[in-house]
């Protein structure tokens, strides 16, 4: 993986906490932003914690405007949201990359537009874009949610590959999601 001048995680305290961690290995800064500040001061003290709430337009308009431009944005956003993940990828340092994490129902082969609305936000700009689905891990005849640890070796593998494309566990046959 290159080094990051900047990355920054949004929605890095609970299940991405340790890719947080892992990802200041690989950055020259790292920079977390969630709700709960007592959560993010508790993820590494090399990380610069950003309280805020994304769904607060304004909130996160004006933090994105004071910090360093990232060259990394990989984000944890709950629902639709559809103006934060813009403000995330345009925030992106040019010729960076924006990596959304999305949930397992972003990997039912039934529904392929849901992929391709999540891309819609790093539409036009000159960054690269990932998406990352969070599956589900079948063992021993039976299907389970990814646990954290799962989580973020998983996703820090797909940055780490830069494809544009990455699935952490499974999603197949959908039909056996827990």
């Amino acid at each position: 993986m290159s080094r990051f001048a900047h990355a920054l995680v949004v929605g890095g305290s609970g299940m991405l906490a340790g890719f947080c961690r892992a990802l200041c290995d690989a950055s020259d800064r790292v920079s977390v932003m969630a709700r709960n500040e007592k959560r993010l001061r508790a993820i590494a003290p090399s990380i610069d914690c950003v309280p805020c709430d994304y769904n607060d337009g304004v909130g996160l308009s004006e933090i994105l405007s004071q910090i360093e431009p990232p060259d990394l944005v990989v984000a944890w956003i709950h629902g639709r949201a559809q103006k934060a993940r813009r403000a995330l990828a345009d925030c992106v340092r040019a010729e960076g990359r924006f990596v959304q994490v999305l949930g397992s129902a972003h990997g039912d082969p039934t529904h392929p537009e849901r992929l391709a609305e999540m891309a819609q936000a790093a539409d036009g700009l000159p960054i690269d874009y990932q998406a990352v689905v969070l599956g589900f891990v079948l063992a021993g005849g039976k299907a389970r949610w990814l646990n954290n640890d799962e989580i973020s070796a998983g996703v820090l593998a797909a940055v780490q590959s830069g494809a544009p494309f990455s699935v952490v566990g499974t999603v197949e046959p959908w039909s056996a999601k827990p």
